[in-house]
């Protein structure tokens, strides 16, 4: 017998994904609610609209971050219950930390590393920052590499004119936001490449009066 002719509407989009959201399985959704058929006419409809295959996409992927985290908490909690915690397994490794500030001074964070196979956790590397001095200093000098090799690409993008002046504006405003953040966290320590006496903050300032050739510059 053919399934009755349902249009998808935004309102059973919703109906779906809040569905998804709550545990139900297609077919637990399709009997929950009247408006939907069954579960063989949602999987039609997402083969028919992208935008409803997105928006459920979307769901299932915070779904799953969620279902990790809860998932990491509880591991946390058997390991710290057995003194076996990863903070504690794993001593610190001068050769691992030098390599991790080299991807930190390339534009990584240390979740980004953490990510990276035989690499340490991200729990391991914030302990290493707590406890290990060495380790502090070594990040805090690949940062300020990177906040220095930032600082010149927006001197750069600025003085090129070969660059449409609302996409300069962009690129320059990006680079603007990151530096501030490390100025920020650093309390303005910072300093440009090869002149020790002047502060990030005071690039910004400049580049922030350079007009980038807009009207209100």
């Amino acid at each position: 017998m053919p399934r009755p002719a349902v249009k998808l509407t935004h309102a059973i989009c919703n109906l779906v994904a809040e569905g998804l959201a709550d545990g139900l399985t297609y077919k637990e959704i399709a009997d929950k609610h009247s408006a939907i058929p069954d579960e063989h006419w949602i999987r039609d409809m997402l083969n028919r609209y992208p935008a409803f295959r997105k928006q459920i996409d979307i769901v299932r992927r915070l779904l799953g971050d969620a279902q990790a985290a809860v998932k990491a908490r509880k591991t946390a909690r058997r390991a710290a219950k057995r003194g076996l915690s990863d903070v504690c397994m794993q001593a610190f490794d001068p050769m691992i930390a030098d390599a991790v500030a080299q991807h930190v001074a390339s534009g990584e964070t240390l979740d980004d590393v953490a990510r990276r196979a035989n690499y340490p956790n991200r729990a391991v590397m914030r302990h290493w920052l707590a406890t290990v001095p060495e380790f502090e200093r070594m990040i805090w000098d690949a940062r300020r590499e990177r906040a220095q090799q930032l600082a010149d690409e927006m001197i750069a993008i600025a003085d090129d004119m070969r660059i449409d002046p609302q996409s300069r504006r962009v690129m320059v405003d990006t680079r603007k936001w990151l530096v501030a953040k490390l100025v920020k966290q650093y309390n303005d320590k910072l300093t440009v490449a090869g002149d020790d006496q002047n502060p990030l903050a005071m690039v910004l300032g400049a580049i922030d009066g350079k007009t980038l050739g807009t009207p209100n510059g």
